[in-house]
């Protein structure tokens, strides 16, 4: 088993109030192959966090230039994800474990009363997989791939025919015609 360093900040550099970090990390320690996120460049987090007493208050804003593949055509391109993170840490009394004392607040976590690392990991990971568009494509004006014969219609057409229309919707053509057919002989006046 691979042991993986955690994406986060190291709370001994944090001084009270303001606070700016900026955290880079390789996509492979984020497991996201199974997601399709390919990457050279690493991920990029730019971080706001407020420190009030024992209260760490953290904005950030997640980016990464991926790989993806083209739902229309299956063409590599390059696209940038951004996501903005925002989570409340809260250190633990003296002597209290972290456990049990959840918070109904998803976005409030609890950390140990002598902790010295914020690990961000889940986080970026989560923010990374929320920014992944549902139907990646190349360009708005990609035309995808010929049904028939599998052309890139980005680079050329076809001679394959290809009806405009759904199979599925074969038996509501059948009834418009006999619609049509019906108004045709029998004419209301």
């Amino acid at each position: 088993m691979q042991l993986r360093q955690p994406v986060g900040v190291d709370l001994r550099q944090v001084s009270d109030g303001e606070n700016h970090f900026c955290v880079l990390c390789p996509v492979r320690l984020l497991d996201l192959a199974d997601a399709g996120v390919v990457a050279d460049h690493p991920v990029r987090t730019d971080l706001h966090l407020v420190k009030t007493g024992d209260t760490y208050s953290v904005v950030g804003e997640v980016r990464l230039r991926a790989r993806l593949d083209c739902s229309r055509c299956l063409r590599p391109f390059e696209e940038e994800l951004s996501w903005t993170l925002e989570v409340v840490f809260q250190r633990a009394g003296k002597g209290q474990s972290v456990q049990g004392q959840g918070s109904f607040e998803e976005d409030l976590e609890r950390i140990a009363h002598d902790a010295t690392h914020i690990d961000l990991t889940e986080r970026v990971r989560e923010a990374l997989l929320l920014a992944l568009p549902i139907k990646p494509l190349c360009g708005p004006e990609c035309a995808g791939l010929c049904p028939v014969c599998g052309q890139d219609l980005n680079v050329g057409r076809c001679s394959c025919h290809t009806s405009p229309t759904d199979p599925r919707c074969a038996g509501l053509r059948d009834l418009s015609h006999l619609a049509a057919e019906h108004t045709h002989s029998n004419p209301t006046t």
